[in-house]
């Protein structure tokens, strides 16, 4: 979260618009950056489920490079995620598209989330 965002969070909530917190994932450090995530947003309200994203970025040199992590890896990634995320009360969400959930995660082991 930024100043701008800090600055449109409460007209936003007060317009009714969808407010949601998005992050990429980092390998191995799933926890770590649900942990962040749930301090930037320090308790504020959201309309939509925390999203990680476990798509491989573009850039090769990206610090959230995917790519090299088994389906297992990546999986038990987004599962820690969740799981860090859901026992600080809020709902998580398992982001990607439907090529990548379905040939590089373990789709069965992440049925009790969410997946957009």
């Amino acid at each position: 979260m930024n100043t701008t965002d800090e600055h449109n969070h409460v007209p936003l909530e007060t317009a009714g618009a969808p407010i949601k917190a998005w992050t990429v994932g980092v390998p191995f450090e799933a926890e770590a950056e649900a942990q962040f995530t749930l301090d930037i947003l320090n308790g504020r309200s959201l309309t939509e489920p925390i999203a990680f994203d476990t798509e491989n970025p573009p850039d090769d040199e990206a610090r959230t490079k995917l790519a090299n992590l088994t389906n297992q890896q990546r999986t038990d990634m987004a599962i820690a995620f969740c799981k860090k995320i859901k026992s600080a009360g809020r709902t998580p969400m398992v982001y990607s598209g439907k090529y990548w959930f379905c040939t590089h995660l373990y789709p069965s082991q992440l049925s009790s989330y969410t997946t957009w």
